[in-house]
């Protein structure tokens, strides 16, 4: 069905996909036939579902293809995906007008992408990165490079300390 829409409503611009357990990453590929996405949410793992359950989530090779292909992307959400740094250099190349970046569940993730994220993406208002590897690095370059940030969710990030959020706080009073 994936595959239909993508062939059939080229032109769509908003897609969100939640919940939708059965679908392969092959499938979610033909994602990257919607050129003019703007807006796409894929997730899977919520409240009701383990962390270690075997549903199937975006990976880097899937994404990468997105990413190069859907260059309007201004929102992006890949919750509990099983995305690395590989994928997370495709983004910060090819998504340059990202307005929302929601990486969350993302435990692969480091901060060396998440900084050149940060430093291609100056548009950026919400960034989520619960559950993420990130550390304090990460929190200063956000605050140095993206001076529209309104929000920031970095719920369960366990190697953030005291000093990251003094930069936080001290840097973005509006936040």
């Amino acid at each position: 069905m994936l595959y239909k829409i993508a062939r059939s409503y080229s032109n769509l611009c908003h897609l969100k996909i939640k919940w939708c357990c059965g679908l392969s990453d092959r499938v979610i590929s033909k994602i990257a036939q919607i050129y003019f996405l703007e807006f796409l949410s894929v997730s899977y793992n919520s409240k009701g579902i383990k962390q270690s359950s075997n549903i199937t989530n975006i990976k880097d090779t899937t994404l990468c293809k997105i990413t190069n292909s859907c260059s309007n992307l201004q929102h992006l959400n890949l919750g509990s995906s099983k995305i690395t740094d590989i994928s997370l250099r495709t983004v910060a190349h090819s998504c340059i007008n990202l307005c929302c970046l929601k990486l969350e569940y993302s435990k692969h993730i480091t901060d060396i992408f998440i900084i050149k994220i940060v430093q291609n993406c100056p548009h950026l208002e919400y960034l989520s990165l619960q559950t993420s590897n990130i550390t304090n690095v990460s929190l200063k370059q956000i605050v140095e490079s993206c001076p529209k940030l309104l929000i920031l969710s970095l719920v369960r990030c366990q190697k953030i300390t005291d000093e990251g959020i003094c930069a936080i706080s001290s840097a973005c009073p509006n936040m």
